[in-house]
């Protein structure tokens, strides 16, 4: 299928699995309603053995009672374990929201909680790690059919912590994460095999960090939204060097330093000198 073109085989194969899980969990659902009780206990224990993959470990307890499908008042379906005392979805269990969303896993007091799967309601999309009270918390992996993953620390839906992110294009980022946003140190790899390695503020490079360019050139010193901007200096491969003040247009003033180790004062980025660099 074309929209799997991008991602690798490994995903493409686990996402179709996914997706062939929960078209036939939804079109059971859709005519078990229609039968009686009997007839849908005994469609959905089977069903329940097709879907329990060993990919996640549960605890099993005696106050925990196994059931058949339910649906809420606003649309929820639920088949799996219940907690005895409260009569609460508790343990194991397989639930679709009146969205299209299914999840697999674990629950606590009606909500998904712990570990388990998510398959969003495109079918294009999942998520599989921890999970507290709805919400993507704790390590998880997010795949997307476009070829985005990221596989790292969340919290309360947002990618929050360490973790990685790889892209259909190639480029890998590799850092801290703040809200959904690149904070902190990290490295990333662009498709043309450059590459920034420093701090990172606003989900771009700002602050102190290395930059290497496809040439093999290297820049160290200070950046501003993935710019060189202040105090730094760059390399050339064969041993050329430039340090100085850099801003938006490029160095103010600074040294060069030729293969040979004489220096050259440079006043500006028009100066002749900034030929020999360049």
């Amino acid at each position: 299928m074309e929209e799997y073109d991008n991602i690798p085989k490994d995903d493409q194969e686990n996402l179709k699995e996914l997706l062939r899980e929960q078209d036939y969990f939804e079109q059971y659902c859709s005519k078990a309603l229609l039968f009686m009780e009997e007839k849908m206990t005994e469609a959905a224990r089977n069903l329940y053995r097709k879907l329990d993959k060993p990919q996640i470990k549960f605890e099993v307890s005696s106050e925990l009672e196994f059931r058949p499908i339910s649906i809420t008042t606003s649309g929820d379906i639920y088949f799996g374990q219940w907690n005895l005392e409260d009569n609460s979805h508790e343990g194991i269990g397989i639930g679709i929201n009146p969205r299209g969303q299914v999840y697999q896993g674990s629950f606590r007091n009606n909500r998904f909680h712990g570990s388990g799967l998510i398959i969003y309601k495109s079918g294009l999309r999942y998520y599989k790690g921890d999970i507290k009270d709805h919400k993507r918390n704790g390590n998880g992996l997010y795949v997307a059919s476009t070829g985005y993953r990221y596989d790292g620390q969340w919290e309360n839906e947002k990618a929050s912590g360490y973790g990685v992110e790889t892209f259909p294009s190639g480029a890998k980022y590799e850092g801290y994460f703040v809200n959904d946003s690149r904070c902190g140190f990290g490295k990333y790899v662009y498709p043309d095999k450059e590459c920034y390695e420093g701090e990172w503020k606003s989900h771009r490079p700002n602050g102190y960090g290395h930059y290497i360019k496809a040439n093999g050139s290297q820049h160290f010193g200070n950046f501003k939204d993935r710019k060189t901007l202040g105090f730094g200096s760059e390399v050339k491969p064969d041993g050329r060097m430039l340090q100085g003040e850099w801003d938006e247009v490029g160095i103010k003033a600074g040294i060069f330093t030729d293969t040979k180790g004489r220096e050259y004062q440079i006043k500006s980025e028009k100066d002749p000198v900034i030929k020999k660099f360049h």
